[in-house]
């Protein structure tokens, strides 16, 4: 029923080329499709590339386009989130763009490694409600997406959605992160392509 993708890099090669043609299947079947990917991680994309989806009925939005005149945000403000949401109960967030860079050697060329992670449960719609934000901020007419409903079954496994944009946000994120170390109580795992940690979380990691 509904496919919403938001990322940062999309790139018209073997992994992109894939996934524009998997998002126009879904848009022809009927399904809501929603892309937004940053206009400067999409600077290869053109118009013809992404025709097939818009032909197919999918919603494309482009976050802060580098014409001045169509700019709505800062230069340097881009969208580095990598969200899907499916059908409002399954979400997939992390680090992982559509592009051969990030796919391994079956898929791409394996030159990056990140993390992704597939939640389901009542913390898709919070995952949802930060894609929506992204898309009202991307969006000239200030497009306002409806937000699934919550999940009522809920699993065992705690999960918190936290977002962040610019300075906004970012102090709960990292005492979140602060809190869950303090209080782990047989592993932490850590995965981050850039380690650059403020003095309070390096003294929890260390205790």
């Amino acid at each position: 029923k509904q496919v919403w993708v938001e990322t940062y890099i999309l790139e018209p090669d073997r992994v992109g080329t894939r996934t524009i043609e998997a998002l126009t299947d879904a848009a022809r079947r009927g399904c809501e499709v929603v892309l937004l990917y940053d206009a400067v991680g999409g600077t290869r994309i053109t118009e013809a590339f992404t025709k097939p989806l818009r032909d197919a009925g999918g919603r494309i939005f482009i976050f802060n386009p580098l014409l001045k005149w169509k700019r709505i945000n800062p230069l340097l403000r881009r969208d580095h989130r990598k969200i899907i949401v499916i059908d409002g109960h399954i979400g997939f967030c992390g680090g992982v763009n559509f592009s051969e860079d990030y796919g391994s050697t079956r898929h791409g060329n394996g030159r990056f490694h990140d993390a992704h992670v597939k939640v389901e449960g009542p913390c898709v719609r919070d995952l949802a409600a930060v894609f929506a934000s992204s898309i009202w901020m991307a969006s000239d007419d200030e497009t306002n997406l409806p937000l699934p409903q919550r999940a009522a079954k809920a699993g065992e496994t705690f999960v918190q959605v936290l977002a962040s944009r610019g300075r906004e946000g970012r102090r709960a994120i990292q005492r979140s992160i602060r809190l869950t170390i303090r209080h782990a109580a047989q592993h932490c795992w850590i995965t981050t392509p850039y380690f650059i940690p403020p003095p309070s979380l390096v003294r929890a990691i260390n205790r």
